[in-house]
């Protein structure tokens, strides 16, 4: 069963909205719930706008200077972290990623799907 993504996804990420959902339709034996889908939606939103922090971060380099010329940390260090910990707390509540659960890709490892 497929299910067809939202028409509001951001362009580039039908590939991982087809195999995520295709992930939740085996776990949830058949068709996933409203609230599913829009997790789902989320996840891959989340995600687009990860590669888009992570191009501008390779971009600028993870320092940047202040307004009165010190170095510190580029501020999209800390949103890039909070998208991190929005994804995995998504795909914990989807039960595609987490220890014991059926949809836990390579011992539990977060990487091969928030990189």
């Amino acid at each position: 069963m497929t299910i067809p993504p939202p028409s509001d996804l951001p362009n580039g990420t039908r590939d991982l909205w087809d195999a995520l959902a295709t992930d939740l339709c085996i776990i949830r034996r058949g068709s996933p719930t409203v609230t599913d889908r829009e997790l789902l939606a989320n996840v891959v939103t989340a995600q687009h706008r990860l590669r888009q922090i992570g191009k501008q971060l390779e971009d600028d380099g993870p320092v940047t200077h202040g307004s009165t010329g010190q170095t510190i940390a580029h501020p999209l260090l800390a949103v890039e972290a909070q998208l991190r910990r929005e994804i995995e707390e998504r795909l914990l509540t989807l039960r595609l990623i987490g220890c014991g659960h059926p949809g836990e890709p390579f011992g539990g490892e977060l990487t091969p799907v928030v990189a």
